[in-house]
This record gives C-alpha cells, structure tokens and sequence, in this order.
C-alpha cells in the first residue's frame, strides 16, 4: 500500500487476493521461523483444522521476561474476558483453509494489531477447527522492539473490553 492501512487490514487484503486452497501468513521479522510452515499444513491438508496458529514459546527465558509475560497475562485475559481456550491470539503466524475464513473476514473490522486477536475468536465463533501448532519465538537481537509494555498493555485491554461488547450484542 502506498498509505499505511494497518495488519489487519493488509492481511485480509492478502488473504482475499490469494488462489491458494491453503493461506496464511508469518511476521517479517522471522521471530518465527518460516520452517515451520509444513508442519502448520499437515493439519490443514489432512482436514483435521481449519486454522493453525503458532503457539510461541521463548528462547532465553530470563532474558525476555516480559515479553513472555505479557504473551501469558494476554493469553489468560483473553480466556477469561471471551470465554474461549488458552490460544496464542497474537503469534504472527497464522494459516487457514481460504474457504472457511473468508467469510471470517467480513466480521473482522480491527485493521490494525488488535485483528489478529479478532480473527482467530471470530474464527473459534464460526465454529472453525483451530490448532495450536508448538513454534519457538527466536528474539532478533538486531531488531528493536516496538512493543512498549504500558501503553500497549493498556492499548490491548481496552480492545478486548470494546471487543468483548461487540461480540456480546
């Protein structure tokens, strides 16, 4: 895009332009290795899923404390307030079978960072077959985090808040 439209919305925009039986995405970044890609096909090819999604654990432990708390309290949170299981709603890896989350997309209306949280509810209310797939998260020590642990802390909160209202009525 020339502007700017936010992941969400360029994610849902690469999905529908796709040909593919199969389609998915991983964050460029390759926190997630591309390596595991076949092993996130084998359920959608199998027919045992409809979506995987990454389920990150983290290398260096003591040394991204944060990071893997907030991916916890988020994951609790998300249990707690939706009602849904123990999934890694924000991993940047996610595939899908094209037909069934297509119509997933007309509900999604996050275009920014809050979608891949929405997609994968949405998809676990459309009745869709998620599976967690083990992925390790590898920090790139080049790459400076974007994450900012108070402000996008109480960013995602107030989502979930608005998101869960939504989904309610």
């Amino acid at each position: 895009h020339e502007q700017n439209k936010g992941r969400g919305a360029t994610v849902t925009e690469g999905i529908r332009m796709a040909q593919g039986k199969y389609v998915g995405f991983i964050d460029i970044d390759l926190e997630v290795q591309a390596h595991y890609i076949p092993a996130a096909l084998l359920p959608l090819q199998g027919g045992q899923a409809d979506m995987v999604i990454g389920d990150r654990s983290y290398r260096h432990l003591v040394l991204f404390f944060h990071r893997t708390l907030m991916t916890n309290v988020y994951k609790a949170l998300v249990r707690a307030m939706l009602g849904t299981p123990f999934l890694d709603t924000e991993a940047g890896f996610k595939f899908f079978v094209r037909s069934r989350i297509l119509p997933v997309l007309d509900r999604c209306t996050d275009p920014h960072w809050f979608w891949d949280t929405e997609v994968t509810i949405r998809s676990y209310d459309a009745g869709l077959r998620i599976h967690s797939l083990p992925v390790l998260f590898s920090k790139r020590e080049d790459k400076k985090t974007t994450v900012k642990f108070f402000s996008d802390s109480w960013k995602s909160l107030k989502a979930l808040l608005r998101f869960r209202s939504q989904r309610q009525s």
